[in-house]
């Protein structure tokens, strides 16, 4: 599995701008270089899925990947390329039943976390937080060292979190 180089990734306050619509749509322009991850956790399911089933026609329209976050089923719903998991969402194969057509990606923190995903099928892995950062502040970065550990598990890993 190849992923895009960039990921631009939404949450709530995101979704809710005015603009958001030509602003996705100039990101998703970017076509195949590109994943759009669609993700409140804030959000209730039917306020999410209005957001997804509002901005999936945009993504598609480009060639943009696109990922939904935490909700099998709304990716399922829409046809999105990949399903994005955090630690508390359901496991790779429970969310592959849900939305069998989607790639499963996992969301870890380290390298036992990443070993653990790796072993239940996670397709990719977002590893973070790589280095210090402020949307985290009470969780220092895994260090370059650690994300060379779960680059060496063998599945595309994308790094976040105070990367440069």
């Amino acid at each position: 599995m190849m992923l895009p180089r960039l990921h631009v990734i939404t949450d709530g306050v995101v979704l809710a701008r005015a603009d958001f619509p030509r602003r996705l749509a100039a990101i998703a322009s970017l076509g195949g270089r590109v994943a759009v991850h669609l993700r409140d956790r804030t959000a209730d399911g039917r306020t999410f899925w209005n957001a997804v089933e509002r901005a999936a026609p945009v993504v598609r329209e480009h060639g943009a990947m696109l990922v939904v976050n935490a909700r099998p089923d709304i990716a399922a719903l829409v046809g999105a390329d990949a399903v994005q998991l955090g630690s508390d969402d359901l496991s790779v194969p429970d969310a592959r039943r849900v939305a069998p057509r989607a790639s499963a990606g996992r969301s870890v923190h380290g390298q036992d976390e990443a070993r653990a995903a790796v072993a239940e099928g996670a397709d990719y892995l977002i590893v973070g937080n790589v280095h210090p950062t402020a949307s985290h502040p009470d969780r220092a970065g895994i260090g370059v060292a650690a994300l060379a550990g779960i680059v060496g598990l063998g599945r595309p890993v994308l790094a976040i979190g105070g990367m440069t």
